[in-house]
């Protein structure tokens, strides 16, 4: 997911509230003007956006089997600017009619921005402190929210992003496709909030099963490892690595920080390369081994000369050590009690 082109020309933000179980609540108190912006607010917008993206989100695309009508509004905010108000203000209606007791209230702001020099739609929920008082403005055109002193809030962690979502250029519904970051809740877990947001609201759905990111995560790492890594130590270390962030604890593994964290120069650039063009996203996804499981509970070595060596990632990393000779052969040593020969 590339955003270095990312240019937010258009934000309006509507107050959307909690809707109580034991009292009827109040509507969305809406804006009728978009909040004026100049370069610091859109870069200000634009890095959260882009930090909130990259940290946490999955590809989604339009689900026909939903009732939401979100996608039908993105799409007119998408091909009809004329209409970005009225549309935003629907989205809002949208989102508190969907609410129940245990969605949160907050700010909405939907936005229009170039992406790839072509339009693109964002949608940002804001948790903020019940007792914060936000209110708008008049100016020329109706009410609005003042963004600089929102801006302003969020700076004081106030308030913050804790769902995001960004859309490219779409004519139908079915062509509607992007990028959901949700971090109250995790994706695959069903839980009620991420379902919320994602399917309920948004009307979309997850455009590729984590087992099958799982996969090409692996696929990617291990074309690198043997197509662009000539040094067999750090073959070994680098799937090894990649095999541990795979079994540990954590629900998601994210592809750049794993990158970052393990891998050399160059090999970090080639690994970004190759998820480039193997269609790996470099956000977090949920982890799942079903497709993967043989291929991370053993690793192996095979030599030009036909010989191989397999074990677990846990033996090969205490037993086994591998290095480069200056003649260009690669030698292996392994430490360790022999029982049997076949």
């Amino acid at each position: 997911m590339d955003l270095t082109t990312l240019h937010i020309s258009e934000l309006i933000v509507h107050d959307v509230p909690e809707q109580r179980v034991t009292q009827k609540s109040a509507g969305p108190v809406v804006s009728e003007v978009p909040s004026a912006l100049d370069n610091d607010i859109r870069s200000y917008f634009g890095n959260r956006l882009t930090q909130t993206l990259e940290r946490n989100a999955a590809p989604v695309e339009y689900d026909p089997d939903t009732s939401s009508k979100v996608p039908e509004e993105l799409v007119g905010v998408l091909t009809t600017p004329g209409e970005f108000v009225a549309r935003s203000q629907a989205l809002a209606m949208h989102l508190f009619n969907a609410q129940t007791g245990s969605n949160p209230g907050g700010l909405l702001i939907i936005g229009l921005a170039s992406w790839f020099a072509k339009p693109a739609a964002i949608v940002l929920k804001l948790e903020r402190e019940e007792a914060l008082s936000l209110s708008q403005k008049p100016v020329t055109g109706g009410m609005t929210f003042d963004m600089a002193h929102l801006r302003n809030l969020m700076l004081g962690n106030r308030t913050r992003v804790f769902k995001a979502g960004l859309f490219g250029m779409a004519r139908t519904v079915a062509d509607l496709q992007g990028f959901v970051s949700d971090t109250q809740g995790g994706y695959g877990r069903e839980s009620e909030v991420a379902h919320f947001f994602l399917s309920k609201f948004l009307g979309c759905r997850r455009t590729e099963a984590p087992d099958i990111t799982t996969r090409r995560f692996l696929d990617v790492l291990d074309e690198v490892v043997n197509v662009h890594v000539a040094d067999p130590a750090l073959k070994a270390r680098y799937r090894i690595a990649a095999v541990a962030a795979l079994q540990d604890k954590a629900i998601k593994l994210s592809p750049r920080a794993f990158a970052a964290n393990h891998l050399e120069q160059p090999a970090e650039q080639a690994f970004f390369q190759v998820a480039k063009d193997r269609g790996l996203p470099l956000a977090a996804f949920e982890k799942d081994l079903r497709l993967v499981r043989t291929r991370v509970e053993r690793m192996g070595f095979r030599f030009a000369n036909g010989i191989e060596v397999t074990g677990t990632a846990d033996s090969i990393e205490s037993s086994v050590e591998v290095h480069r000779r200056r003649d260009g052969v690669d030698d292996m040593h392994i430490r360790g009690e022999i029982t049997k020969v076949k």
